[in-house]
């Protein structure tokens, strides 16, 4: 792309508020996709078909979390070699607490269909009805 510029000459070199100088510049323009880059933070809960992994991190489970996210390793892209003393292990306090959630939870969760259904019901009726009443 080719463009026209005129732009005032700088008092610095002698110029004042009336004189400019006229003078063509050629641009280039680079095709870029914004905003590709994130944080491992930002990629917990995402899946994506490529992914190129250009630091390691020596966070426990961060690694994990950086390969996890890519859906087949043919859209995996590293650009420095997994290290070998990647620690991929759990965080021993996350360990815990999944160990005392355990304990919390029960043994079974009872749950009835029907209840379920006539709950819904319910709650389906009661709105039909408040929105008749309003109009």
């Amino acid at each position: 792309m080719v463009c026209a510029i005129k732009a005032p000459l700088p008092k610095a070199i002698g110029g004042n508020v009336q004189a400019a100088v006229n003078f063509t510049v050629g641009l280039c323009q680079l095709p870029m996709l914004v905003n590709i880059a994130t944080t491992g933070h930002k990629l917990q809960g995402q899946t994506k078909a490529k992914l190129v992994i250009s630091v390691w991190s020596q966070r426990k489970n961060w690694n994990y979390v950086a390969l996890s996210r890519v859906q087949t390793r043919d859209g995996l892209y590293l650009v420095q070699e997994l290290p070998w003393n990647a620690d991929f292990s759990m965080l021993h306090s996350l360990r815990e607490m999944i160990e005392r959630l355990k304990q919390c939870a029960p043994d079974q969760i009872e749950w009835d269909l029907n209840e379920e259904r006539e709950t819904i019901e319910e709650r389906r009726r009661n709105a039909n009805y408040s929105l008749n009443r309003i109009h």
